[in-house]
C-alpha cells in the first residue's frame, strides 16, 4: 500500500533541502556546513544515516499504529490484494466455476474499505535486463568505481587515476584496496585496443591522508612516439 504521507510531503514538513533530500548536489547547491550530506536511497550507502527507504518504512509503521489506535484510516488509503484460487484437498479435482472448496464464491474481504476495481494478474517476461549504477556527483564514475578507487561519490573533482610523464614514457597512479581485482593494460593504437598487460607496483612512498584500507599503486609504460594506459577494477 501507499503511505498517506508521501516522501515529498515529509521533506517539506522537516525542512530538508529539495536537492539534497533526493540525493542531488552541484556547484550551485553544494554539500557544505549548512547541509553537510545528501540523503541516500538506502542506509547502507551512508554508514551513519538512514536512507529514504528507511523513512518510508518508518512512516508506514507510524501510520499503521495510528490506524490500530483509531480503528480506521484518517485519510483515503488505496491498496491492492491478490486473491488466489483455493486448493482442494484432492488435487485431482478441478474448478468448475468461481467457487471455493466449500462451494462458496471466492471474494475479497474489504473490511472498512470498498472494492473499486478488479483485474486478473498477468506476468510479462523481460527479454533483457540492464543494471543501472548510481553516480550522484555526475563525474561518469559510478559508486562501484568510486569504491574501487577510493574516490568520493559526491565530489566530481576527485579523480580515480592521475597521469604524469617520466623519462621515456608515461606513468599512472591510482589507489587499490583488498578484495578488488585490478588490471592495467596498455595500447599503442586505440583502433587495435588495449592488448598488453602491465604489472603495477605499490608506490615506495605512500602519500598521507589516504582513505582507510587503500594503498597507492603505479604503472609505467615506456613508449616511443605514443602510448596509452588504462586500469580496470572488478568488484566482487
Amino acid at each position: 500500500m501507499t503511505n498517506l504521507l508521501s516522501l515529498e510531503e515529509f521533506r517539506r514538513e522537516m525542512g530538508f533541502h529539495p536537492w539534497h533530500f533526493w540525493g542531488l548536489a552541484n556547484s550551485t547547491v553544494p554539500v557544505n556546513s549548512a547541509c553537510d550530506d545528501t540523503v541516500k536511497q538506502y542506509s547502507w550507502q551512508n554508514s551513519d544515516a538512514v536512507g529514504r527507504e528507511d523513512i518510508v518504512k518508518a512512516i508506514e509503521t507510524a501510520e499503521q499504529r495510528l490506524h490500530d489506535y483509531l480503528g480506521y484510516w484518517p485519510a483515503p488509503k488505496y491498496g491492492y490484494k491478490q486473491v488466489k484460487y483455493p486448493t482442494y484437498i484432492d488435487v485431482r479435482v478441478r474448478f468448475s466455476g468461481y467457487e471455493d472448496a466449500n462451494g462458496r464464491w471466492t471474494s475479497v474481504a474489504t473490511g472498512e474499505n470498498y472494492l473499486q476495481a478488479i483485474g486478473v494478474e498477468q506476468r510479462t517476461l523481460l527479454a533483457t535486463c540492464n543494471v543501472t549504477y548510481s553516480d550522484p556527483d555526475g563525474d561518469g564514475l559510478n559508486n562501484t568505481g568510486e569504491y574501487a578507487f577510493g574516490t568520493s561519490p559526491v565530489e566530481a573533482s576527485s579523480r580515480p587515476v592521475t597521469q604524469s610523464s617520466v623519462t621515456g614514457g608515461i606513468k599512472i597512479t591510482y589507489l587499490q584496496r583488498s578484495g578488488v581485482t585490478y588490471a592495467v593494460k596498455s595500447a599503442t593504437d586505440l583502433a587495435v585496443g588495449f592488448t598488453e598487460a602491465v604489472i603495477p607496483l605499490k608506490s615506495v612512498s605512500q602519500p598521507t591522508g589516504l582513505p582507510s584500507g587503500y594503498e597507492q599503486y603505479e604503472a609505467t609504460l615506456t613508449i616511443g612516439t605514443q602510448g596509452f594506459l588504462k586500469v580496470e577494477a572488478t568488484v566482487p
